[in-house]
């Protein structure tokens, strides 16, 4: 600090040249007398030898303490309702690169979709087993209870997004990654914040035929409007300015790399060579009823 020194948080010593019990705080300096010191008053400090208003943190409205954005590998569900699958791997694998810097690699959801016995006797029109959908939550309950979730790696590629109609045989073998607990948030704040500490959080919401041609912008609730829920995405990032200066959600979808915008700044749709997959909900509007569910586990662990 230029001319002065601090001697406590708000406050700050004032060189008089002597000592104000005999020379006084000159009133210009809007210095105060104490234990034989000209000291500034709390909310000011000293510059240049005179006392100065501290200048105060920008106000931040919305409550995010963040601005951060996952960008990590686009997947495809395919022709399976395995959405809810994909919303629960991706979550585990970026809370698991956030708390151990560490990517424990591609996380099967053909595992969720064989096994999960909450979706294991399904039968739909568009399939059987998890093709017919299911919640990323029970998927998290159900694998912290049976020893976690393993990698694709570990259990063998993706094949019900090209033959859902087709049961394939659970086979239980090594894990990868833990869940522990769950979560619930209520309030887009809330959601966001739980980014910022954890990782993504995995949504249910309401898609309708405005997100499924979605190709850039800021979705508004007049676009996608609160109503009942039937698929599952992850809540990937906040921008704290992007939208004029507000914040912005940023959700990783699984239709492929060719649908929606990049998942960080310029928030574009690329039409060669890019990463879609996202899209952009305005903040503070329950976009396409974002805030009906979303979950996570309280904690990961690398196995």
């Amino acid at each position: 600090m230029k001319g002065g020194q601090c001697v406590r948080p708000g406050q700050c010593h004032v060189p008089t040249g002597g000592s104000c019990k005999y020379l006084g705080c000159s009133s210009w300096r809007n210095a105060q007398c104490q234990s034989g010191s000209c000291i500034c008053p709390l909310g000011s400090c000293a510059v240049d030898g005179k006392c100065v208003a501290q200048k105060q943190p920008k106000a931040n409205p919305s409550g995010i303490t963040c601005d951060k954005q996952y960008t990590g590998p686009v997947r495809n569900q395919g022709s399976c309702g395995s959405c809810w699958a994909f919303s629960a791997v991706q979550q585990l694998r970026f809370m698991t690169y956030q708390k151990y810097q560490t990517d424990p690699g591609t996380l099967s959801a053909q595992y969720l979709i064989d096994c999960d016995p909450d979706v294991a006797d399904s039968k739909c029109a568009d399939g059987v087993k998890g093709c017919c959908g299911g919640l990323p939550f029970l998927a998290d309950i159900w694998a912290a209870k049976t020893g976690g979730i393993p990698s694709q790696a570990q259990y063998g590629p993706y094949k019900s997004g090209d033959h859902p109609s087709r049961p394939y045989t659970c086979k239980y073998g090594p894990t990868r990654v833990l869940p522990v607990g769950i979560n619930q948030y209520t309030k887009e704040v809330d959601i966001a914040n739980a980014l910022c500490e954890k990782g993504p959080v995995s949504i249910a919401i309401a898609a309708n035929m405005a997100l499924m041609s979605y190709i850039g912008g800021v979705m508004t609730a007049k676009a996608c409007p609160a109503d009942q829920i039937n698929h599952a995405v992850l809540y990937a990032g906040i921008s704290q300015t992007h939208d004029n200066g507000k914040p912005a959600h940023v959700i990783l979808n699984s239709w492929g790399q060719n649908w929606g915008v990049s998942g960080a700044a310029p928030f574009s749709h690329a039409t060669t060579n890019g990463i879609n997959g996202h899209v952009l909900f305005k903040f503070g509007e329950n976009v396409c009823n974002m805030e009906a569910l979303a979950t996570g586990p309280d904690d990961v662990k690398l196995l």
